[in-house]
């Protein structure tokens, strides 16, 4: 984005990518779907991404999901509005997005240089020297667009952290975000696989409370799912002072009391019923061995022999399955990096540093992301699209 929108304004622009190829971690976005943006105004948009995210009015003003949307069907990309407000290619395949900003590319002459390691960056007198294996390249204007450090496998291993200290830049603390959850309990390991689509958690730490509704996935070592990963960007700070207490909630849409009618009423209408049984219609398959194991109670025991305290037992659990959250999964795991380069350094008017004239910065490297659902996308293209055309013109 950054480098065709500084091609479009005129200017002579190389490219220079580390990997064989463009767009390896865009190519994986959205489980291979790329959700390009969301249909959020403005204030809704940064208020989701948290109080540093104020940086990315001026941003966002200049070009919102509405540019976004226009900027890609001028490059021939159908798209199409799906729950929750998530733009998404029509062919669902983020191949088609890559193509669509390669056409960008060329349409603007811009010199794409693949396999093409940054190893340097130097500022000069007149503009900047940027090694890159035995090449030497020199340019009045520099947009570093390094990405962060999640998913190293497609390129993005925080390289342009350095880069940004070298040149004066303040780096923030880099944590994995919108990343999966260790979970201490072992019987987490036996519900691998399992997903549960309107489930709720709670997690609490002290006086810190925050929920969660929606899709949630277990795995072989702890949590995942679209709500476990919004939950991390919450979750992560907390767990610098310690595991984080977590509470499933299996039929939120109804309280206790609800519950305990509905489970006497159907207690008496079969009551002949091994217990393993009756609770299939309470619960997934794969989650009945577990949930008999911590109920305590004999799966061959018949529904009309439960006592009071063993019902109450049943509904508390259905209520409130409680694990213990002990920390974030790697990089490797994380969809976007928590840190980076300080936005206060950075002027939101160009995307200018406001150290060195001439040096821009865009993208995931700066301090800001957001949840799952197209937001750290629109932070890539608003943020890209000022850094081009801000350093083009000039």
């Amino acid at each position: 984005m950054a480098a065709g929108t500084a091609a479009k304004g005129g200017s002579s622009v190389v490219l220079l990518e580390k990997m064989p190829s463009l767009g390896k971690k865009l190519l994986i976005t959205g489980q291979g779907r790329c959700n390009i943006t969301n249909n959020l105004e403005v204030k809704k948009f940064i208020a989701d991404c948290g109080p540093r995210a104020r940086f990315l009015f001026g941003p966002l003003t200049r070009f919102g999901f509405e540019a976004t949307l226009k900027f890609f069907e001028e490059l021939g990309l159908k798209t199409k509005l799906e729950r929750g407000g998530r733009y998404f290619p029509e062919s669902d395949s983020s191949r088609d997005v890559l193509e669509a900003l390669e056409r960008y590319l060329s349409a603007g002459k811009v010199r794409v240089i693949t396999n093409a390691r940054v190893t340097g960056i130097r500022k000069e007198r007149e503009g900047f020297s940027v090694t890159a294996g035995t090449e030497v390249y020199k340019s009045a204007r520099l947009i570093i667009a390094a990405g962060g450090k999640s998913y190293p496998g497609t390129g993005s291993t925080g390289d342009g952290y350095s880069w940004a200290s070298a040149l004066g830049h303040t780096v923030t603390a880099l944590k994995p975000s919108d990343v999966p959850l260790n979970v201490k309990e072992d019987f987490v390991k036996e519900l691998q696989g399992l997903s549960l689509k309107n489930a709720e958690l709670t997690f609490a730490r002290g006086s810190k409370k925050i929920k969660y509704f929606g899709e949630m996935l277990f795995t072989h070592y702890g949590i995942s799912g679209p709500i476990v990963l919004d939950a991390s960007r919450a979750v992560g700070p907390w767990l610098d002072d310690g595991p984080v207490d977590c509470r499933l909630d299996l039929k939120p849409a109804l309280d206790e009391e609800t519950l305990n009618r509905r489970l006497q009423r159907e207690i008496v209408e079969s009551g002949k019923k091994t217990f393993k049984i009756f609770i299939k219609e309470y619960l997934p398959a794969k989650l009945i061995p577990v949930f008999i194991k911590l109920c305590g109670i004999s799966e061959d025991l018949r529904v009309n022999q439960l006592n009071a305290g063993q019902r109450k037992k049943v509904i508390e659990l259905l209520k409130d399955i409680r694990f213990t959250v002990t920390s974030l999964r790697g990089f490797d795991e994380a969809v976007v990096t928590a840190g980076g380069v300080d936005a206060d350094q950075i002027d939101q008017a160009t995307m200018g540093s406001k150290k060195i004239k001439g040096l821009y910065f865009c993208g995931e490297i700066l301090d800001l992301d957001g949840p799952c659902g197209g937001y750290n996308l629109q932070i890539a293209w608003s943020t890209g699209f000022l850094a081009g055309k801000s350093s083009g013109e000039k």
